[in-house]
């Protein structure tokens, strides 16, 4: 199958996976591609998953690529948030431990 059949099967505009090696596609488009093949998006990433043991939700995709598509100065917001929350997270725990002992 090529690509401009693959697009017209999915309804996609003419050229748009043509495209994707210039601009990331949205995650839905991707996931889309992937259901029609048969195959999961671990494989459409990586080709082979061996090596890549990820085993993404498609809402951890889709933080990914919003997450992508922001400014560089929103993505450290983010990541400051999240190593935020981890750290939290890995206190709480510790605490949690520290009370059963």
């Amino acid at each position: 199958m090529s690509l401009p059949q693959l697009e017209v099967a999915l309804g996609f505009s003419s050229g748009l996976i043509s495209k994707w090696d210039k601009s990331s596609p949205s995650i839905d488009k991707v996931a889309k591609v992937a259901a029609f093949l048969g195959v999961t998006l671990d494989y459409l990433f990586f080709g082979d998953s061996q090596g890549h043991p990820v085993n993404l939700s498609m809402q951890e995709y889709k933080i990914i690529d919003e997450y992508r598509s922001l400014p560089d100065e929103r993505k450290a917001n983010v990541d400051q948030y999240v190593s935020d929350q981890y750290d939290l997270s890995k206190a709480k725990e510790k605490t949690a431990a520290n009370a059963v002992q």
